[in-house]
C-alpha cells in the first residue's frame, strides 16, 4: 500500500519555508514507516509525497509550467524539489533571515504553552545565528513578561545563561506559578490574617 501524508496540504506561497521543510521532514518520515519500499527508492517516493501535498501557489506554478508542456518538477529527491521552489519564488539568503527576523519578532510569551515557545524560540535564534546567551536574555527581555523576571531575581543565579533560564522557566510553569508570584512573595505570612503572599500593610482583610 502506497504511504500518504492524510490528506494534509501545505499552502505554499513563497514566505512559508518553515512549512515546506515540515512537509518535507514528515515525507521522508511517512516513507521509513513503510517497510514494502526499498531504500534506495525512499527518497524519490518522499519527493513525490512532498509534491503531491504542495497547494496554493506552487499548486498553480507547477500547473502553470506542466501547461506549457515544460520538463516536469525534479523530485528525486525533496531537496531538489525545495530548490525548484526557491528558485521559483526568488528565494535569497537575505529574505530568509528576514523571514525569521519578522517570526522571531512576532513570536509571543505563552504562559499555556511555554515548552512551545521556547522551541520556536530556540529554533529561530539558532538559524539567525544568535547563539550565545547575551544576545537570547536580551531577546528574551523583550518576550517574558515582568513577573517571570521577578521570579528570575530569586533564583540568586548571576549571568543566568538561557539554558538556565528555560529550565527553570518551565518548571515554574510546570508548577503552575507562570511568574505571577515570586518565591519570596510566597513565603511572606500576613500578621493580621494569617495568610502567605502578602504582608500585614498590604492586607484587604479587616484590620485585629
Amino acid at each position: 500500500m502506497a504511504p500518504s501524508i492524510d490528506d494534509q496540504t501545505i499552502i505554499f506561497d513563497g514566505s512559508n519555508w518553515d512549512d515546506l521543510d515540515r512537509l518535507s521532514t514528515r515525507s521522508f518520515l511517512t516513507v521509513a514507516l513503510d517497510k514494502s519500499i526499498e531504500e534506495k527508492d525512499k527518497p524519490e517516493r518522499a519527493a513525490v509525497l512532498m509534491a503531491l501535498s504542495l497547494g496554493g501557489a506552487a499548486l498553480d506554478w507547477y500547473s502553470a509550467n506542466a501547461a506549457k508542456g515544460q520538463t516536469a518538477l525534479n523530485v528525486s529527491t525533496p531537496q531538489n524539489l525545495k530548490n525548484q521552489l526557491m528558485i521559483a519564488f526568488g528565494w535569497t539568503e537575505s529574505l530568509g533571515k528576514e523571514m525569521l527576523r519578522h517570526q522571531l519578532a512576532q513570536l509571543a510569551w505563552d504562559p499555556q504553552d511555554l515548552p512551545t515557545f521556547f522551541a520556536d524560540f530556540t529554533r529561530l535564534t539558532t538559524a539567525l545565528g544568535m547563539l550565545g546567551d547575551a544576545s537570547r536574555m536580551m531577546m528574551l527581555r523583550e518576550k517574558a513578561p515582568k513577573a517571570m523576571w521577578e521570579t528570575a531575581a530569586n533564583w540568586g543565579i548571576v549571568d543566568m545563561t538561557f539554558s538556565t533560564f528555560r529550565e527553570r522557566a518551565l518548571a515554574v510553569a510546570m508548577m503552575g506559578g507562570g511568574g505571577a508570584k515570586t518565591p519570596a512573595a510566597k513565603r511572606v505570612k500576613c500578621g493580621n490574617c494569617g495568610k502567605r503572599g502578602h504582608s500585614a500593610d498590604k492586607c484587604r482583610n479587616p484590620k485585629k
